[in-house]
This record gives structure tokens, sequence and C-alpha cells, in this order.
């Protein structure tokens, strides 16, 4: 039995039981099944975690369209991270206000300046997001400006003194 001649509603219930990890790899096996895996109605409650999962290729899959629709993004350090091909997908998906973001969190390490000033200067463009998280060791070492008409609930965790800015008028939480 070919599985592709399954309607979607019925692949997506098989994709259910499988952990994150199959997941991933179920994605690559073909566009019918990666368009699955990363529709709106399979990953509408999901996160969308963003690390160098075994080869640099699981990047070619994090498009505007996906990193705009999802409510939960968690960025990690790793070598891939400063690629000018997902730079430039953070860069379209959070310069508008199009994206759906509700939660996003951001460990990342020195190297990562780029991919941290990136999305951290586009928080005012995410309109849904109300919770932040970042860790960041170094590379708040100049500190930070956090600016959203939206964030109600911000966790920072960042190197010694930095300073931080907040101008978050809605902001109810802050560890």
């Amino acid at each position: 039995m070919n599985l592709n001649f399954l309607p979607n509603e019925v692949l997506c219930l098989i994709f259910d039981y499988l952990p994150w990890k199959d997941r991933q790899r179920v994605s690559l096996v073909c566009s019918k099944w990666n368009e699955i895996i990363n529709s709106v109605h399979y990953l509408r409650h999901q996160k969308l975690v963003l690390y160098n999962y075994a080869k640099a290729k699981f990047f070619s899959g994090v498009r505007v369209e996906l990193l705009c629709r999802q409510q939960s993004i968690e960025f990690y350090s790793n070598a891939m991270l400063d690629t000018e091909e997902l730079l430039e997908t953070i860069k379209k998906s959070f310069s508008t206000e199009s994206a759906m973001v509700q939660s996003l969190s951001l460990f990342l390490r020195s190297e990562h300046k780029l991919a941290f000033g990136l999305v951290v200067a586009n928080i005012p463009n995410l309109l849904h997001l109300t919770e932040l998280k970042i860790s960041a060791n170094e590379a708040l070492t100049n500190g930070v400006h956090i600016n959203s008409a939206c964030l109600e609930k911000i966790n920072i965790s960042f190197y010694q003194n930095s300073l931080c800015r907040l101008n978050t008028p809605r902001l109810h939480t802050l560890h």
C-alpha cells in the first residue's frame, strides 16, 4: 500500500504517534510529508525549536511561512544559526507584523550576536508576543533594549552587570 494515497488527515493521525525526532525524519521523506508536518493544522500547538539537528539540511526547511505561523519558537546556539539563509528567513518573518509568535525563547552564546540582535530588534513587530525568555551569557555584555507593546512576561538571565532597558507597558512578570 502506498501511504501517499491516504488523506492528509489520516497521515496527521499517524504522525501524531511519532516522537519529535522521527517527525523531523519523516518530513525529509518527500515534499507531501514535509508539507503535512509543517502545515498549520498539524503544527497549531507545536513548538518550533531551532537547533542543529545532525545536519545543516534541517535549516533548509525553515521558511518564512513556517516562522510566521508558529506560536512558540525557541532558538538555541549552534554553528548554523548565523548562516545567511537562516538570518534572512528570520528577518523576513519578523520584520513584518504578520508573525503569530506568542512565546519566544533565546538560548544563545556570544558568537550568535547577529541572530540575537536581529530577533531582539524585531520584537516590536511581533504583535502577538506575550512571553519572552532570554538566556544569553556573554551575548548581552553591551546590554539590551526590549520594546514591546504586548509583552506580559519576561524571563532574562545575562552576563553580570549588563544593562537591560524595558519599554513594555503590559509587563506584569519579570524574572
